[in-house]
């Protein structure tokens, strides 16, 4: 305004205007990274706001609002990986057992897997199968028992028929003892 015909100012005047237009812009992006990050926060998508923060901070490097917010992502991803890892493993562990017919020890791992991680069905599909089959082993050996007492009670007894037919039964029920076919092969002796 001094000197108006002098053309220095007038060109700081518009390398500053260029400068702030940059600041402003330079803002703009700065609010609008770290916002988009804020909502892919708080929808849990964390890669999504990983990628804003990173964003945001490398456009203002001086603020610890992004680096704040990105560290608090890599703690909570390591949480989340760490929690697959052990769902993972609770699982196999569960399916190998469970192929193993060791029941109780596969239904603790099934267990495990589905309070890592309660929204998922898997696991508590297989614990429903293993209580099923648990029901029904015990129901099996409840009736295996009955008809050995009974075999047993009939040979002291000795009614050999009915005895034989509870053996029979017995052995039935658990092909793999051996108890009611000695049993059954004493009666046939007598």
């Amino acid at each position: 305004n001094l000197k108006p015909e002098e053309n220095y100012p007038k060109t700081k005047i518009s390398e500053i205007n260029t400068l702030l237009a940059g600041i402003a812009e330079t803002d703009a992006a700065y609010q609008s990274a770290v916002k988009a990050g804020d909502d892919f926060l708080a929808q849990k998508s964390y890669d999504l706001a990983k990628s804003e923060f990173e964003k945001a901070s490398n456009l203002k490097p001086e603020e610890n609002y992004p680096k704040t917010k990105i560290s608090e992502i890599n703690t909570l991803l390591a949480g989340i990986a760490e929690t697959d890892a052990a769902y993972q493993s609770a699982v196999k562990a569960g399916d190998d057992l469970l192929a193993q017919k060791s029941y109780d020890q596969a239904k603790s791992e099934f267990e495990k897997a589905s309070n890592l991680k309660p929204e998922e069905n898997y696991p508590k599909t297989k614990i429903s199968e293993i209580n099923t089959l648990l029901a029904g082993i015990a129901e099996t050996d409840a009736a295996y028992q009955s008809a050995v007492k009974a075999g047993d009670d009939f040979l002291a007894q000795k009614s050999y028929d009915l005895a034989k037919s509870e053996f029979e039964k017995a052995s039935n029920l658990k092909p793999e003892e051996n108890y009611p076919k000695t049993k059954i092969s004493e009666i046939n002796t007598l």
